[in-house]
């Protein structure tokens, strides 16, 4: 029996190849629950550095190493 298509709820998902080692590095370091906050937070990241200026230029200094992704704490005292 199918759902009515009103009740059907769109959920858009990302799906990429990665290498075996990304998936076993992934299986092992990441508790399955916490994937999805995970991968959301850094797809946020993304799209924050792309909106910062020409997204192609951004993606292509990304490609060729010229640029990295990092990751840092925020300094909590300040709220920041």
């Amino acid at each position: 029996m199918s759902i009515p298509q009103a009740k059907k709820q769109y959920r858009p998902r990302l799906s990429e190849e990665i290498t075996e080692e990304q998936s076993f590095a992934l299986r092992d370091l990441i508790p399955y629950g916490i994937r999805k906050p995970i991968m959301s937070l850094i797809i946020d990241s993304l799209i924050d550095l792309l909106r910062k200026g020409n997204p192609n230029d951004i993606l292509g200094l990304l490609l060729t190493g010229h640029i990295v992704i990092e990751f840092k704490f925020k300094d909590v005292e300040e709220g920041k």
